[in-house]
């Protein structure tokens, strides 16, 4: 029984040492990394950001080798701070990231903020989606893959209907609404879009595309009739017509890209960095003046209750 114990207890020392080992190397590597002079901030998401900081404990971002990434609020600040910080010489933009429209150009404004103080903005991707295009075409330069294409189709929705399918199968739905611009059931009550259902659609999309077009027209020096060309009729097809079209500056793989950017910087490393890692160097989030205001971000359903 006492060996049981002494067993047990050891077992648990050991785990508690490695915790706080586990701790140190976390507070050593993620929380002091130091920025290097020449680097270049990458903006690269594998999902659009947040409007909430995600929580993570020091285990996971340990396990996963960073701290977790920043919400939109704080990229915005992280762009911001890189304008004016001596160790940052430009921004690299990956052209494969998940953006939604609007965060998109959240960013580019951020980014024409950045370019004011002179530093480069370069992007690179083997295949670009729209949104991700759109604020790459804010770079000085774009590279793309000589096997890659630029996604741009514009906007469009498609909406499905069930009636069809409930009359075949003898279902009634009891729908309740007042007024005309009552879309939500028309999947239940209809075979096709209101003309008042169609006419707020295309006002939100007419505005997306005018907005995507007039962005990418003003970025790229190309004029906006054009653009609505290629988007029509499907002209980014290939690096190859991206390079004719004015939409990409340079046919390059990655490793000549990275090569690059070393050059450009004049470091033997990769230059690049995450905002994740710049974040986790800085002290931007700690050291606020005391504010006059504060505002409330909510995300999440809405729900009819009370308080």
């Amino acid at each position: 029984m006492k060996i049981l114990k002494f067993v047990a207890t050891a077992f648990l020392i050991l785990l508690l040492v490695i915790g706080l080992a586990a701790l140190g190397v976390y507070s050593a590597v993620v929380s002091k990394q130091k920025i290097e002079d020449h680097s270049i901030l990458e903006l690269s998401f594998a999902a659009n950001p947040t409007e909430l900081s995600v929580e993570m404990s020091p285990i996971q971002s340990l396990i996963l080798g960073e701290s977790p990434p920043p919400n939109l609020k704080n990229t915005i600040e992280l762009i911001e701070a890189a304008a004016s910080d001596p160790q940052i010489v430009g921004i690299s933009i990956n052209g494969q990231s998940n953006l939604r429209h609007v965060t998109s150009m959240e960013l580019n404004r951020a980014l024409v903020k950045f370019r004011e103080s002179g530093k480069s903005i370069y992007a690179h991707g083997d295949y670009y989606t729209q949104s991700a295009y759109l604020l790459a075409s804010m770079a000085d330069s774009i590279f793309i893959d000589p096997m890659g294409e630029i996604d741009l189709k514009g906007y469009s929705i498609i909406l499905s209907y069930y009636k069809g399918f409930l009359d075949r199968y003898g279902i009634e739905m009891e729908i309740y609404s007042a007024g005309k611009f009552k879309s939500f059931v028309e999947s239940y009550n209809r075979t096709s879009s209101s003309p008042q259902n169609r006419m707020q659609y295309e006002k939100y999309l007419y505005g997306l595309q005018e907005e995507l077009i007039q962005t990418i027209s003003d970025n790229r020096g190309i004029g906006s009739e054009r653009i609505d060309q290629i988007i029509r009729e499907n002209l980014a097809f290939d690096s190859d017509a991206c390079l004719s079209l004015k939409l990409a500056d340079v046919k390059s793989y990655k490793p000549e890209y990275e090569t690059f950017l070393k050059e450009h910087t004049g470091r033997e490393k990769s230059p690049v960095i995450s905002l994740s890692r710049y974040k986790a160097s800085k002290d931007f989030f700690k050291k606020k003046e005391k504010a006059n205001a504060a505002y409330i971000v909510v995300e999440g359903s809405i729900l009819d209750n009370e308080g």
